[in-house]
């Protein structure tokens, strides 16, 4: 059995176990501030796969802890994610080729799939996010 952590236990660099508690709800973490609209997603997301009991335990490395999220502390980490989504920068030259303004920086997003086949390839790819300290179990 994992046990909950306490918000003066986690450390810097250690990686632990994330479980969302089954009585709440990730959707009350949801800010609706500008700037947030990445995280607002995550926890909507969390809050419907949760809901219908769905939701898997994931490994996330502390980053930084200390923090607080909706009044309860809080940490930061990386979770390694398989992922069909991809972004990657424009160079100037291809840019330029594709008659867009100069000066300005272009990032490609998309999804990346196999030419041949047309289907998704997965890739690894890492996610920053600040989840309850209580979420964190050994």
């Amino acid at each position: 059995m994992l046990s909950p952590m306490t918000p003066t236990e986690p450390r810097i660099g250690r990686t632990y176990r994330v479980r969302i508690p089954r009585d709440e709800s990730p959707a009350k973490y949801v800010t609706g501030s500008p700037g947030r609209g990445e995280a607002d997603l995550m926890f909507l997301q969390m809050a419907f796969v949760h809901g219908d009991g769905l939701s898997d335990d994931f490994d996330i490395t502390l980053t930084s802890v200390g923090e607080v999220l909706a009044g309860e502390p809080a940490v930061t980490g990386v979770k390694v994610v398989d992922t069909t989504r991809v972004s990657t920068p424009l160079s100037p030259e291809v840019a330029a080729a594709l008659g867009l303004s100069p000066g300005v920086e272009y990032v490609v997003e998309g999804v990346l799939k196999d030419a041949r086949s047309g289907e998704p390839v997965q890739v690894l790819a890492e996610e920053t996010l600040t989840i309850p300290a209580s979420w964190l179990h050994e």
